[in-house]
């Protein structure tokens, strides 16, 4: 399948520039498997545990930096290689019969460790039996991502501790066993809400099945918390089947019959939490069918509602300003984003509403207005800074909208000072052949060249991807390069 770049590249080129697509160095870190099966197999053979990796290379912004800050430091190898078999699947796939098979066996994977999101990494025994779950990854984790591991670590210690002893017990006293190792590896999985299913029920059946089977009137209490964690799972899952149903008119593309589907449930949904979830996907699918001032319509209803929680007040407040951009009220969006950062005390969230206010605006709006809320971006930005980063490649493609491609280097040569970046070079090569400068357009395809050049024999089909786009690209620039070359040397021999 023909890779096609992702939106930012061709419209805003800031979100890839700045959180990184892999580098020269694609081969770099742990010995990755790709085969699960496989690498249980060593698992068993040699005794350590899984690092299972889910993650989506090319697209999810946090795999990459993940990726890049954590599994290709030399730190993260030495300190884990010999602990953990290695596995990663990357949700990208192609269209072969062989690749259709992987898709198959990768979303039974998901749906055995309850992997949702990417990235997540699943750190389970040789057994398969996962012990602790993370999911996401904010780069200001780096510090202390070894100390996850190892905490991860020190949780199955204390299981097998709890198990072995209860092994050595019976009756009540084993009971209480089970229960207290239960109770500690609980707080690693996850909750119901994170993973869409309770994971110490579906990891640990067995040691819940042995304490609800108790007789002992001694372990009632205990008993009970196990009964009200299954019926919380039963009910859950009963919403997930509701919510299910929708997935044959999202399959086909059908957001209306989606939407229909729900508006024709949605008023005998009692639980509240349910009825959010579809209020939710109502939101999305609104947005997803173009329907942009219905969308805003529902955020703003949504929003009158009473007792909205915080988090989910500010997912709203977000979908108000999306659908007032894509319904191009700018000056209404930006005061609505104005009114937030003005009334943000806290300088962190401040400066991340001012960058969804740069976001926003990236895609819309007059390329002059454009210029004055991203520079406010950047002057907010600490030098060198993911924030910073983001926006001095907003500002190069606004200049370059405004065909200013001077100035446009000047930012791109910025961004390079501070981060290197193969999709900021190829930008750059593009920009000097449109200002005739054949001489850094030359050097940074032979520098480009050399960063993707592991990229093609790398085991991920996304990065294979990426270097056959870079070079088709490429091609394409040095292809003008000597045009204009064999133009200037015709006219020179006249």
């Amino acid at each position: 399948m023909k890779y096609t770049p992702p939106l930012f590249l061709l419209a805003a080129m800031a979100s890839f520039s700045v959180f990184g697509f892999r580098l020269s160095h694609a081969a770099d870190g742990p010995d990755w498997f790709r085969d699960f099966d496989k690498a249980q197999s060593v698992a068993n053979e040699s005794g350590k545990d899984l690092f299972i990796l889910f993650t989506g290379h090319g697209w999810c912004v946090a795999c990459d930096v993940l990726d890049r800050e954590v599994f290709q430091q030399n730190e993260f190898i030495d300190a884990t290689e010999q602990d953990f078999v290695f596995v990663e699947l990357d949700d990208n796939f192609g269209e072969t019969r062989e690749e259709e098979k992987r898709k198959k066996r990768h979303r039974e994977l998901n749906k055995r460790f309850l992997s949702k999101v990417v990235p997540t990494v699943v750190f389970a025994d040789s057994a398969g039996r996962p012990y602790t779950i993370l999911t996401g990854y904010d780069h200001k984790q780096r510090p202390t991502f070894l100390e996850m591991v190892r905490n991860a670590q020190a949780i199955k210690q204390k299981r097998d501790a709890f198990f072995a002893s209860a092994d050595l017990t019976s009756g009540v006293d084993r009971v209480y066993k089970l229960h207290e190792a239960l109770q500690f590896v609980a707080p690693a999985l996850g909750s119901l809400d994170v993973r869409g299913d309770d994971p110490l029920i579906v990891f640990y059946m067995p040691e819940v099945r042995e304490i609800l089977d108790s007789k002992d009137t001694n372990s009632i209490e205990i008993r009970q918390h196990y009964i009200e964690r299954r019926q919380s799972r039963a009910d859950n899952l009963a919403s997930q089947n509701v919510l299910d149903e929708l997935k044959p008119f999202l399959a086909a593309k059908d957001y209306q019959g989606a939407l229909r589907h729900i508006e024709a449930l949605i008023t005998s949904v009692v639980d509240p939490e349910l009825r959010w979830e579809m209020e939710s996907r109502k939101q999305v699918l609104l947005e997803w069918d173009g329907q942009y001032d219905k969308a805003l319509e529902n955020s703003r209803r949504l929003l009158a509602l009473d007792n909205v929680p915080d988090a989910r007040r500010e997912y709203l407040l977000e979908r108000e300003c999306y659908n007032l951009f894509r319904l191009k009220r700018f000056e209404e969006a930006c005061a609505h984003c104005d009114r937030r950062i003005n009334a943000e005390d806290d300088p962190k969230k401040r400066l991340e509403l001012i960058g969804w206010k740069s976001q926003m605006v990236a895609g819309h709006g007059m390329p002059q207005q454009r210029l004055a809320i991203h520079t406010a971006y950047l002057e907010s930005a600490s030098l060198g800074s993911d924030d910073w980063l983001t926006a001095t490649a907003f500002l190069a493609d606004t200049y370059n909208k405004l065909d200013d491609r001077e100035t446009e280097r000047h930012f791109l040569n910025e961004f390079l000072a501070q981060k290197d970046s193969p999709w900021i070079k190829l930008r750059l090569i593009d920009c000097s052949v449109a200002l005739n400068d054949n001489a850094t357009a030359q050097h940074m395809i032979e520098r480009l060249i050399n960063d993707t050049s592991s990229l093609a024999d790398s085991p991920r089909k996304g990065d294979r991807d990426q270097y056959a786009y870079f070079h088709e690209q490429i091609d394409l620039l040095q292809a003008k390069i000597d045009l204009r070359r064999e133009a200037s040397d015709a006219s020179s021999k006249e």
